[in-house]
C-alpha cells in the first residue's frame, strides 16, 4: 500500500533510509523495491552489506526489481 501511495515519490522514500531502522529499514527497502524507481536504486545498493540480514535481503530484492525495471 504505501509504494502506491499519491503524491509521494521515491525520493520520500529515499530520504526515509536515513531514518529508519531493522524491520523498518527493510520495509522501506520493500516499498522501494515495488515502486521499480531507478532513482532508488544507488541508495538501495548502499545496504547489501548491512549487518542485519533482513535489511540486507530486502536490499538485493529492492536492486533486482528496479535492475529488472523496464
Amino acid at each position: 500500500l504505501a509504494a502506491e501511495l499519491p503524491g509521494v515519490g521515491a525520493d520520500h522514500w529515499v530520504g526515509q533510509l536515513t531514518q529508519a531502522k531493522g524491520r523498518g529499514l527493510a520495509g522501506v527497502l520493500d516499498v522501494l523495491a515495488r515502486r521499480k524507481d531507478p532513482k532508488a536504486l544507488q541508495a538501495a545498493r548502499t545496504f547489501l552489506e548491512h549487518e542485519d540480514p533482513l535489511v540486507r535481503e530486502a536490499a538485493t530484492r529492492a536492486v533486482g526489481a528496479i535492475d529488472e525495471a523496464p
